[in-house]
C-alpha cells in the first residue's frame, strides 16, 4: 500500500507540531511495510540542508519539498503522487500543498480514499485568524466532506469538526509520537513554554499570572519562553516584550528563542513545569515531549489534557490570570514528594496512550479498511 502525505511543513522543519507528528507516523508506518510519500514545503528549512524541487527518496518513501508549490514542476510532482498513491491522508486543512491536493483530488482522483487531519484549524479560536482568506477552501470542503473521513485528535477536536460539517464521518486518534532517550537533567525552578509564539497561545495571561502571583517575584522561579514567532506575529510579540517590562518582570522572564534537538529535550528534562495556557488546542505535541521527559504540565481548559489530571502529572484549569497566579503559587510551594510523583507519572502516561510503538496498528488498520473500500465510508 502507498499513502500519499502533503503537508505544509515536514520534517527537518522544527517549527510547529505538525511537522514531527507527520515525521513520526510515516516513519512507524515504513516499520509496518506501508510506503509514504510526502509533498511538502521548504518551510523552516535552511537553505542547503534539503534538496528542493526533486524527488528525494527516504527510508519510508519519496519527499517532494517545493520552493513554489505552485510552479508548473511542483504541481506536476504533486499530480505524479497523488496518482500512484492508494489512499491521500491530508496533513492540515488551509496550507497549500493539502488544498492543491484536494482540489486534484475531486477534480480527477475522486475514487480513492482520503483522510483529512484537521490539526485544530477548525476551532472557533482558529478561525478568528485569516477568516477570508480560509473560505474559499472551507467551501470546497463543505462540498466535498461527506466523500472523506477526518481524523481528530481530542472530544472538543471532534465537536468542532461534526459542528461545522454536520454527518461527516470522523476518527479520532491523539497525536502519536516515538518517546526520546530520557535525558538526564538537574531540575531548575523554572517555568517553561515551547513552541510558536502567537496570540492564541495566551502567553500574555500567564506573563499576567506571574505578576499576580504572591510568590512567583520573590522565588528563584523564572519564566523560560523557547519559541520564534512568524513577522506576521511581531506585534503580538512586542506587545509581550512591554508587558513584561511594565509589569516589572524583565529579570525574571526570558525569551530562548527557537530550540531543537538535544537541546530541546535537556530544556524539557531540567524544567519544573511546562505551562501551555492557550486559548484553543487541538492536541499539543509539546505536552507529550515534555511528559516523555518526566516534567509535568500546567494546560489550560482550552487544550485537550484533563488525562493530566486522571494520572497525577499535571494541571488542567481555566487560563484566566487570576486563577493561573493561584496554581503558579501552588506549584512553587508544592510538596518534593508530591512533585516526584507526577515527573514519575508524566512517563508512564506517555507509555501508555501516545507510543507510536504500541499505538500504530489503529491506523494501519484504518488505512486497510478504508483502501479495501474503495471509498464506501
Amino acid at each position: 500500500m502507498k499513502i500519499f502525505f502533503p503537508i505544509g511543513a515536514f520534517f527537518p522543519c522544527q517549527i510547529g507540531g505538525q511537522a514531527s507528528a507527520v515525521h513520526w507516523h510515516v516513519s512507524a508506518l515504513a516499520r509496518e511495510n506501508i510506503e509514504c510519500d510526502v509533498f511538502t514545503t521548504m518551510y523552516g528549512i535552511a537553505p542547503g540542508h534539503i534538496t528542493s524541487d526533486k524527488i528525494t527518496p527516504s527510508d519510508y518513501g519519496n519527499v517532494y519539498y517545493a520552493v513554489n508549490a505552485l510552479s508548473f514542476k511542483s504541481l506536476l510532482s504533486l499530480y505524479g503522487q497523488i496518482k500512484k498513491a492508494d489512499l491521500i491522508h491530508l496533513s492540515g486543512i488551509f496550507n497549500i500543498p493539502s488544498t492543491l491536493s484536494l482540489i486534484m483530488w475531486a477534480l480527477l482522483l475522486s475514487r480513492k480514499p482520503l483522510v483529512a487531519s484537521v490539526h485544530g484549524e477548525l476551532s472557533a479560536d482558529a478561525l478568528r485568524f485569516s477568516r477570508w482568506k480560509k473560505q474559499p477552501t472551507l467551501f470546497l470542503y463543505r462540498i466535498l466532506y461527506k466523500k472523506m473521513l477526518f481524523h481528530t485528535t481530542s472530544d472538543k477536536e471532534t465537536e468542532d469538526v461534526t459542528d461545522f460539517f454536520n454527518g461527516c464521518r470522523t476518527l479520532q486518534v491523539p497525536n502519536l509520537m516515538y518517546p526520546a532517550d530520557p535525558v538526564s537533567a538537574v531540575k531548575k525552578k523554572q517555568f517553561l513554554f515551547m513552541g510558536r509564539i502567537h496570540e492564541i497561545k495566551a502567553l500574555h495571561k500567564f506573563i499576567d499570572a506571574l505578576a499576580l502571583s504572591k510568590l512567583f517575584k520573590n522565588s528563584e522561579f523564572v519564566f523560560d519562553i523557547a519559541g520564534s514567532h512568524e513577522e506576521r506575529h511581531e506585534d503580538y510579540f512586542q506587545e509581550l516584550k512591554k508587558l513584561i517590562i511594565d509589569l516589572d518582570l524583565d529579570h525574571k522572564v526570558k525569551f530562548s528563542g527557537h530550540i531543537t534537538g538535544d537541546e530541546k529535550e535537556t530544556k524539557y528534562a531540567e524544567s519544573w513545569f511546562l505551562v501551555l495556557p492557550s486559548e484553543s488546542e487541538n492536541f499539543g505535541n509539546v505536552v507529550v515531549e515534555a511528559l516523555n521527559q518526566g516534567t509535568p504540565v500546567l494546560a489550560s481548559l482550552g487544550t485537550p489534557w484533563s488525562v493530566l489530571e486522571k494520572y497525577r502529572c499535571g494541571i488542567h484549569t481555566s487560563n484566566a490570570p487570576e486563577n493561573l497566579a493561584e496554581y503558579i503559587d501552588k506549584i512553587i510551594t508544592m510538596d518534593s514528594r508530591v512533585y516526584d510523583e507526577y515527573c514519575h507519572n508524566a512517563g508512564t502516561l506517555v507509555n501508555e496512550k501516545f507510543n507510536i510503538k504500541t499505538q500504530i496498528s489503529v491506523w494501519t488498520e484504518t488505512y486497510k479498511q478504508l483502501s479495501s473500500a474503495k471509498q464506501q465510508i
